[in-house]
């Protein structure tokens, strides 16, 4: 699609103090949204991966077609080099994709047994990948209400060797758990759509501090720690199983990516809420300390909204360098940024595409869309295609809109008029304002007949790229 037509969803930023880390915001938005399991969208709103500054103001998006997702997009670091990865396709049959700084993709990656799905896709540093992937596979249900000989949608956990493409590992959650772990019985899950019935909802993975992988399953409500090597169990945290005594306020249902951040300390989005729709209490942010010696676990922070929201599909917590937490609220439509004291730094709302309520009665949750994860982090992007321009009329004022997609370097755009495209003089300069940047012409201005280009210019007032010229 041409960069002048590009029209990403917007963002309603409510907070931004000035304490706030610095860095751009990568989401996903639009419809249909991420892992949005329930919506019935009609807004239009275009779908994909975007990258924002923190006034909400659009850097880059990628618009992609309306029947798919494009999830878990952020920054991440392949051989020595800053790139950009995300999940696109089907929520649990697709492909995760990694792109330079340039925005051209360099690799397409899936899993050898079965295809990608949204909930994980994290490199690491010895040039592997955390993949998930999902397979129907026989299973015994009867323990939770099913039949003896049924079929379950079975979570499998993959590590990928990303420059040959390889599977090195896979972990088969019911090979290794039992489908009695999952809280819901067989015809809560059948309820669920869009799953399959899937008792071992594994949604993300991460590396511990002793390099065995952190497993999150969401329809347990448990963590479990992973031994790569084996693929045996070494603990279970939450859930009917924990290996830990859970103290005051460390129940957790429904959680999303979790992750360690310190040798003993945990961090996860806590749901609260679990896959059948009952609600626990708001979520929130959760730091979780644990003894491993003494198989205790301590609540050490729990954050929530200052009007405390239900997310029921997915959700975010990302531990920023300068001690700040930066979360996406996934269908509860919030994005936030919170200082180590638990104050609001910085807070964002992304606009709602499709609503539907699960479950009945007081515990109802009206299921929204959002971004699936969000992140705060530093990005430097250099568009290959030139910039460019279109032009519009606003009541007689003439209007030239800059246009630049993924560039993260201008400051200012300069316009420049002639009667040909070598006799250009500059017209008018404005600053950057966003991916389609308005430059109002001085009045009187002649268009017709004239051509016109814009130029992109450093922070230093130097050119870095013109557009080609064009006519009015």
């Amino acid at each position: 699609m041409p960069q002048t037509q590009l029209a990403p969803p917007p963002l309603n930023v409510t907070v931004n103090q000035p304490d706030g880390g610095s860095g751009l915001v990568f989401i996903n938005g639009g419809e249909p949204g991420a892992a949005n399991l329930f919506g019935t969208g009609n807004t239009g709103i275009p779908s994909g991966p975007e990258i924002l500054d923190k006034k909400g103001r659009p850097v880059w998006f990628l618009q992609i077609p309306g029947d798919q997702d494009a999830v878990n997009f952020q920054a991440q670091t392949y051989q020595g080099k800053p790139v950009l990865t995300w999940f696109q396709g089907d929520k649990l049959a697709g492909a995760d994709y990694i792109a330079d700084t340039n925005y051209n993709i360099i690799k397409k990656i899936t899993t050898e047994d079965a295809p990608s799905d949204l909930h994980e896709f994290r490199l690491t540093p010895d040039g592997h990948a955390l993949i998930t992937s999902v397979k129907e596979v026989d299973a015994d249900l009867s323990g939770i209400g099913g039949p003896k000989t049924g079929k379950i949608a079975d979570s499998f956990v993959n590590v990928v060797d990303v420059a040959s493409g390889k599977t090195v590992l896979e972990w088969d959650s019911a090979q290794h758990l039992p489908v009695t772990d999952s809280v819901l019985n067989y015809t809560q899950l059948q309820g669920i759509p869009g799953e399959g019935v899937l008792p071992l909802h594994v949604n993300s993975i991460a590396p511990d501090p002793d390099g065995n992988m952190l497993v999150s399953v969401r329809s347990a409500n448990e963590l479990v720690d992973v031994n790569p090597q084996t693929g045996a169990i070494n603990w279970k945290l939450g859930g009917k199983n924990s290996d830990f005594k859970l103290g005051p306020g460390v129940d957790f249902a429904g959680q999303h990516d979790p992750t360690f951040v310190d040798e003993n300390t945990i961090m996860l989005f806590n749901n609260n809420v679990d896959l059948g729709g009952t609600r626990h209490g708001p979520s929130s942010i959760m730091w979780i300390r644990l003894d491993r010696q003494a198989k205790t676990a301590t609540l050490l922070r729990n954050w929530v909204q200052p009007e405390p929201v239900d997310t029921f599909t997915q959700g975010s917590a990302q531990a920023l360098a300068d001690g700040n937490t930066f979360s996406g609220w996934g269908d509860a439509n919030h994005i936030t940024e919170f200082a180590p004291d638990g104050r609001i730094l910085w807070n964002a709302t992304q606009p709602k595409t499709s609503t539907q309520h699960v479950g009945t009665g007081p515990k109802a949750l009206a299921v929204g869309d959002g971004t699936y994860r969000a992140f705060l982090q530093q990005w430097s992007g250099h568009p290959t295609q030139k910039p460019e321009l279109t032009m519009s009329n606003d009541n007689g004022q003439p209007i030239v809109h800059a246009v630049w997609n993924g560039a993260t370097d201008v400051t200012q755009w300069r316009v420049l008029s002639g009667p040909s495209p070598d006799k250009l003089t500059p017209l008018a300069t404005t600053d950057w304002n966003g991916l389609n940047t308005p430059v109002a012409l001085p009045a009187g201005t002649a268009t017709s007949g004239n051509y016109f280009t814009i130029e992109a210019l450093d922070k230093n007032g130097a050119t870095i790229a013109a557009s080609d010229p064009m006519k009015a």
